[in-house]
Order: structure tokens, then C-alpha cells, then sequence
């Protein structure tokens, strides 16, 4: 509340702020008083800078998640590329695919947080659509992401690759940047 006087004492001015629960609307309600007249008017502003910082915050987070699948992912293509070149595994090589596999399943998981929170604000706004939408999408890209996963374990078995297990493994990397980039564009529309 803030009270302004006059030094003469013939005008008031009362204001009042008042945020609902979520602290989207901001109301200021004013008084003026004066020799002539009082003048009451109520100005309602539609303020949403905690959804916005909710949903910046949210954007930030789904960004810094997709793009550090990404990264391990692309890295961890070049690194297959190379490592298929002659057809054979060193014990080296195979550390460093597990380390991959670890770290691709970290960042699945970490984006999968913040898939499901977007997932969970459009059921609660009603959207169910959207939500199965993206239930979906996340759902395929945990899918590639597992094929590709499952498919160099066992490639890595016998400590070679076959021409089939070579385009395969090509081929999961492809879906992945593929499933990454459609799941970034929905989201983006979607947040």
C-alpha cells in the first residue's frame, strides 16, 4: 500500500497491489481525493513474470539437457566411426564406448526430467493432446537411443563389427539427431 498526501492536504492518493495465488495479475486500485471531488478507479494488469521465468527457466533446461545429448552423441559417433575403420576392438576402445553408453544414458535421463515436466504442465492446462504428443515423441527418441545402446553392446561382444552392425549403428546414430531436432521443435512450439 502506498499513501501519497498533498502538502495542502486536499488529495489523497491510495494505492493497493494485490497478486492472485500464482502472481500473474497484479491489481492497483487508487483513491484520490481532492477539493473538487473523489475519484475511485481500479486498473488490473495482466502481469505473468513467474510463468515466464517458469518458462524460461524450463526452455533453459530442456536446451542445456538436448544439447548435452547431443554433444555426447555426436561425439560418440565420430568415435565409432573410427573404431569400426578396422573392423576390431581394442580392450581401450571398449572402455571408451562404455563411458559413451554411461554418458548417453545420463543425459537421456536428465532430459526425460524435463520432458515429463512439460508433459505434466499440459495435461494440467488441459492439453492432452500436446501431451500425448510429446509422450510420444519422448518415447521414440528413448527408443533409438536403446537400439543404439543394445546394438554396440552387442557388436562389442566379439570385439568386431559386421558390415550389417556397422550400418545399423550408422543408421541408430541418424535417428537419434533426427529424434533430438523433432523433439527440440515441438517443444519449443510447445512451451
Amino acid at each position: 500500500t502506498a499513501i501519497e498526501q498533498s502538502i495542502e492536504g486536499i488529495k489523497q492518493t491510495v494505492g493497493v497491489i494485490q497478486e492472485n495465488v500464482e502472481g500473474n495479475t497484479q491489481s492497483i486500485s487508487t483513491l484520490q481525493q481532492t477539493a473538487n471531488g473523489i475519484e475511485a478507479d481500479v486498473t488490473a494488469l495482466d502481469r505473468k513474470f513467474n510463468e515466464d521465468l517458469q518458462a524460461k527457466e524450463l526452455r533453459d533446461n530442456i536446451s542445456k539437457s538436448l544439447l548435452s545429448l547431443q554433444s555426447i552423441i555426436g561425439l560418440f559417433s565420430a568415435d565409432m566411426n573410427s573404431y569400426m575403420e578396422d573392423n576390431r576392438l581394442s580392450d581401450v576402445e571398449k572402455e571408451e564406448i562404455a563411458g559413451y553408453i554411461d554418458g548417453v544414458e545420463s543425459a537421456r535421463l536428465e532430459l526425460n526430467i524435463h520432458l515429463d515436466t512439460i508433459i505434466s504442465a499440459l495435461r494440467a492446462n488441459g492439453q492432452i493432446d500436446q501431451a500425448n504428443t510429446l509422450t510420444t515423441r519422448k518415447e521414440l527418441l528413448n527408443t533409438s537411443i536403446n537400439n543404439l545402446k543394445t546394438n554396440i553392446t552387442n557388436a562389442c561382444v566379439d570385439d568386431m563389427f559386421t558390415n550389417a552392425e556397422m550400418t545399423a549403428i550408422i543408421s541408430y546414430f541418424a535417428n537419434i539427431n533426427s529424434k533430438i531436432t523433432e523433439t527440440k521443435n515441438l517443444v519449443d512450439e510447445y512451451i
